[in-house]
């Protein structure tokens, strides 16, 4: 009987499960049937839909984030650039001022 239960939480696919429930061993048959309800259940439908939803937010807000850190770090490097360009610049008047003397 010990197999039969361990086999019946191990099972993941539904002819597994049928398998169990052919050999017509009541307790079986039972465990299953209560199964079958319970994952049919409008309270079950609903805790899967709010959980598949909480994934979609999640990816969402860690695309969201990612998208932000971005955006960042372009800033960060844009105006590395541009204090970079006024230094050229800066020293390319300098060169110039100099070679005028």
């Amino acid at each position: 009987m010990l197999l039969l239960w361990l086999s019946l939480f191990k099972a993941e696919t539904r002819e597994e499960l049928d398998k169990i429930k052919s050999m017509e061993v009541s307790v079986m048959e039972e465990a299953i049937n209560a199964y079958d309800e319970i994952s049919v259940s409008p309270e079950l439908r609903e805790l899967e839909r709010l959980l598949f939803l909480a994934s979609v937010n999640e990816a969402s807000a860690l695309h969201h984030a990612g998208e932000v850190a971005r955006k960042e770090e372009r800033e960060k490097l844009q105006a590395v650039i541009d204090e970079q360009a006024a230094e050229i610049t800066l020293l390319k008047e300098l060169l110039s001022k100099e070679k005028d003397r």
